[in-house]
């Protein structure tokens, strides 16, 4: 969104009702606090800006290496040919676009339990391969990426990371990365750390990447690791302290993970049961005074983000292995009724093909002031990669979320902003996201993709979910 645009928000107390109805999570006594106020949606922007760089992003290979094996997915896990097209495209994009860097969202080896390490080995070797010697790739951990298995702690109890399984590699993060662009990597055995996509010059700011490890807010993290309170409360105050170190600095600011916040559009059962993607009855314990004292851990990421909407150009994640976005929604409404649009996240979409989706890659447009303006995926029309390097692509502007009463060039959030905002426009947002979802694969289902658009603070309870079912049906 438009940097003018961003309110620059204060942790104050926050309202929330007493009764709440949790799904799945025990009783807690949430912490009260204020919300900041609403702001207006952002208006197009008078002049188009320039799109001035590029970033490549990609996620979820799930290598396996032999075909046709699903590893209890719904389709196949990525095989050595459908890996070898896949890195063969990101290098001819590379190689047409020159994108100022690049990052990868998570998620190296197949579901197959257990998976030998050579599948970390091949995944990190190839895309070694397609950083080459000149593009910085940045590394944000998955859910699969640990040597303990699915969910484990990113390093294992020798202090070992799926990093350190690739020479190229070598235990580090980031690919070509140029001296002082390591900002923090002290947490890099708990998954998450902070590097610059572009360092400060004499005339723009730097850009800061915070890599978070998400894996650690969900239910079978917790299910698996008995410290994992500790490790929560630990990610959410580094990310404060990211975050106030960034503005001192007058940085911009990608935040990345893989798991995002919200509900899982997938849902449970048929598709008909609310499941948050971040475990509901996890909240934060920590002593970040500038926090809100125990309230779910979604609720204080939500504040966060909201908080720091002039130095956040927005988020990427990924996980679902679908073309999705989602409207980070902050606390300044009652839980069933949906805050402000704050930000907007990005997820990225799989190499793999094992959720029924198509392969690809995304590339990002961004302004002078780093503001994207501008995601084109590019993808192969058959699942074992045949095809990519051809005409199929398509445009986040033009195909995916057209807009005509948008300005030329407007950032994503301002596109998604105004389509929320247009009472012809904001009920037609799922069908245009529900069309390109699975890449061009055909139609996915509804299921629950309409609750999952927005990440709230409130928790979902089934009057919740009812209210905001309503809203959203209604184009509000």
């Amino acid at each position: 969104m438009a940097s003018g645009t961003r309110a620059k928000w204060r942790w104050m107390g926050w309202a929330m009702p007493a009764a709440f109805a949790l799904v799945g999570a025990p009783s807690h006594a949430i912490g009260q606090v204020a919300a900041p106020p609403t702001p207006a949606p952002a208006a197009p922007a008078a002049a188009p800006p320039a799109t001035t760089a590029t970033f490549l992003a990609l996620s979820d290979i799930h290598y396996v290496g032999t075909a046709n094996e699903t590893c209890g997915q719904a389709g196949d896990e990525t095989d050595d040919a459908l890996w070898s097209a896949a890195q063969a495209e990101a290098q001819r994009v590379i190689q047409a676009e020159r994108p100022a860097f690049a990052i990868y969202l998570g998620d190296l080896p197949s579901h197959c339990t257990p998976h030998p390490d050579s599948q970390f080995t091949v995944a990190l070797d190839g895309l070694a391969n397609i950083a080459g010697a000149g593009t910085k790739l940045i590394y944000v951990p998955g859910n699969n990426d640990s040597l303990g298995g699915d969910y484990y702690p990113f390093a294992d109890n020798a202090g070992q990371t799926p990093l350190d399984r690739s020479t190229a590699w070598g235990g580090k993060p980031v690919l070509n990365a140029r001296p002082g662009d390591m900002i923090d990597v002290s947490n890099l055995s708990k998954g998450y750390y902070a590097a610059y996509a572009a360092q400060a010059t004499a005339s723009a700011p730097a850009l800061r990447v915070i890599a978070l490890n998400t894996t650690i807010f969900t239910a079978k993290y917790g299910q698996r690791v008995p410290g994992r309170q500790a490790d929560s409360d630990a990610q959410l105050d580094w990310l404060d302290a990211q975050l106030k170190d960034a503005r001192a600095k007058k940085e911009k600011v990608i935040i990345a993970m893989h798991v995002p916040p919200g509900t899982d559009g997938y849902g449970g059962r048929n598709g008909d049961q609310i499941i948050t993607m971040w475990d509901s009855g996890l909240i934060y314990t920590g002593q970040d005074p500038d926090l809100p004292p125990r309230a779910w851990v979604q609720q204080v990421f939500l504040q966060l983000i909201a908080s720091y909407r002039a130095e956040i150009i927005g988020l990427l994640s990924s996980h679902t292995h679908y073309n999705e976005i989602r409207r980070l929604r902050d606390c300044s409404q009652t839980p069933s009724r949906m805050g402000a649009f704050t930000e907007l996240d990005v997820a990225i979409p799989s190499i793999t093909t094992d959720h029924g989706n198509n392969p690809s890659v995304k590339l990002f447009g961004y302004d002078g002031a780093f503001e994207w303006t501008e995601n084109r995926t590019y993808y192969a029309p058959a699942k074992s990669g045949a095809g990519w390097g051809g005409d199929s692509t398509f445009s986040f502007d033009q195909d995916n979320y057209p807009c005509p009463s948008c300005a030329a060039g407007s950032s994503l959030y301002a596109r998604i902003a105004t389509l929320t905002a247009g009472k012809a426009t904001a009920g037609k947002l799922p069908g245009q996201m529900l069309k390109w979802l699975t890449v061009g694969a055909g139609p996915a289902g509804s299921r629950e993709y309409l609750l999952a658009m927005d990440a709230t603070c409130d928790i979902p309870g089934a009057n919740a979910v009812s209210a905001r079912r309503m809203r959203l049906r209604a184009g509000r």
